[in-house]
């Protein structure tokens, strides 16, 4: 084999090892996309940003934690009136039996939520709520 050959397989390794799938992981920004009431589960799509009219959770690798949430407490049915958002700062934790704990200043309180990790790929995450204090 001459080095042109040699030079195209390196090349050609390097290109598909740099196309690998990434590994699904929390950190990172999610934005909700679905809230079932009934069973309580919300669906996530990833973000590479906060979006300016939404809601949305940043986790970072050493468990701190970002939440853009509404600075009111009440809820709108009105799709022309404005949401005013704040993004707050806490921690997040996720146990062995994939339960994520997140904890962070909600309206002036410390509030603590609990999810059941259902689902987590790439660009989806999906938990379920099992305790709101």
């Amino acid at each position: 084999m001459n080095a042109n050959r040699y030079f195209l397989i390196i090349v050609m390794i390097f290109v598909f090892s740099s196309f690998k799938k990434r590994e699904a992981t929390l950190i990172g920004i999610w934005k909700p996309e679905y809230f079932d009431e009934k069973t309580k589960i919300a669906t996530y799509s990833q973000s590479s940003s906060f979006k300016k009219k939404s809601a949305g959770i940043q986790f970072f690798t050493d468990g701190k934690l970002k939440v853009k949430q509404s600075t009111g407490t009440c809820g709108t049915m009105d799709a022309n009136e404005k949401i005013n958002y704040e993004i707050v700062e806490g921690t997040w934790t996720i146990s062995s039996d994939s339960i994520i704990e997140l904890k962070h200043p909600l309206w002036g309180q410390n509030l603590t939520e609990k999810y059941k990790l259902k689902e987590l790929t790439e660009n989806k995450l999906v938990v379920q709520i099992i305790g709101l204090q």
